[in-house]
């Protein structure tokens, strides 16, 4: 990590009510290029955030701005970028209250749900936000983006989230609705953790009921991040799916399938013949819905008690975004199928509710 700017303060030892803010790219620092594309800028943001009023204001605490080079579109992040992203965070765990992490919206609530997985021990606040409109535009959402996720890290919710349009969410139950609507990011079965009115609502029977589990026995209470698996894919069920598809998937850890309605898939012999060869091949494979609200009962209905059958497990409310990065989380701990598929029923950051999903 090469720092850009350290703002407000110059550079030197940081202090524990100082917030780390952490620049890896995305629409807010850009600004168009001589073909009217936006376009990455590295020193646009920090000279924005040196001389907008807004940033100085007395009720913000400290910040440090830095960037993870090169800044990207999130477009092009993949698991290795998720990693550094983690690892920057724990080279300054002890150093910060808290971290802001600016990302671009794109694949922000997968960013979003590996660093509440892959962050072990975490006990500081991580919040992710970014802007659907750069800083530049007149009417961009940046500037309340940026500074109410510097402000929610002094809220004491001790977990991995995202800020966008004054709402504070838990990362691993957001998923991106829309890419023109400032209003971008919601957590369509769980209230936000915190929204920004007038003043402040903090809904606290949503931030007490995450409680972190560990898979796997942790000794040490100093923040660790785990490198998760990269041999996990997602795939979409449709009318005429063709099951010699899934034969691209032998080999890999784990397959989240977003199936349909309450996890609902063809139960033609040859669809479940290519799942079940899959599965005895050491894949995990986790159903979800295609609904952006709704819960995968693999019992409810024989199209998809036959999933079931051929060895496929639920993913219950869980966003594709959150079972994928769970997936991927729980194979990079070196688990067997067997304990991967045991440990993905379980509650480990909040990532779906027991009560919502109880005798599925």
């Amino acid at each position: 990590m090469q720092p850009i700017e350290m703002y407000p303060q110059p550079p030197g030892t940081p202090q524990l009510d100082t917030v780390a803010v952490i620049y890896t790219g995305g629409t807010i620092g850009m600004c168009k290029n001589q073909d009217g594309q936006y376009a990455p800028d590295p020193d646009y943001l920090v000279h924005t955030m040196r001389n907008t009023p807004l940033f100085k204001h007395h009720d913000l605490p400290k910040y440090h701005v830095m960037s993870i080079p090169p800044l990207l579109d999130s477009a092009s992040m993949n698991i290795d970028d998720w990693v550094r992203i983690a690892r920057t965070i724990e080279s300054l765990y002890d150093l910060y209250l808290g971290f802001v992490v600016i990302h671009g919206t794109d694949t922000l609530a997968y960013t979003a749900s590996i660093l509440s997985f892959i962050l072990v021990n975490l006990r500081k606040p991580v919040v992710i936000t970014g802007s659907q409109l750069p800083l530049c535009e007149c009417y961009s959402d940046g500037y309340f983006n940026l500074v109410g996720a510097i402000r929610a890290t002094t809220w004491n919710i001790n977990e991995v989230c995202v800020y966008f349009n004054n709402k504070l969410m838990r990362g691993n139950r957001v998923q991106k609705y829309s890419a023109w609507a400032i209003d971008a990011f919601d957590t369509a079965s769980i209230e936000p953790l915190a929204i920004q009115g007038t003043d402040l609502k903090l809904n606290k029977h949503v931030i007490s009921s995450m409680t972190p589990v560990w898979p796997t026995q942790v000794t040490s209470t100093k923040l660790t991040v785990t490198t998760p698996c990269k041999d996990i894919a997602i795939t979409t069920l449709y009318p005429g799916f063709q099951p010699k598809l899934l034969r691209a998937f032998i080999g890999f850890r784990g397959l989240v399938i977003q199936a349909f309605g309450t996890g609902n898939g063809p139960s033609t012999l040859e669809f479940l013949s290519e799942l079940q060869n899959l599965h005895l091949n050491g894949c995990v494979i986790v159903v979800v819905t295609q609904t952006h609200t709704g819960l995968v009962n693999l019992g409810q209905y024989e199209a998809a008690s036959t999933l079931r059958s051929a060895g496929c497990i639920s993913g219950y409310c869980m966003t594709s975004e959150a079972a994928f990065c769970k997936l991927s989380y729980l194979c990079g701990l070196g688990l067997n199928q067997e304990q991967v598929e045991q440990s993905f029923g379980q509650v480990l950051r909040g990532e779906f509710d027991t009560v919502e999903c109880e005798g599925y």
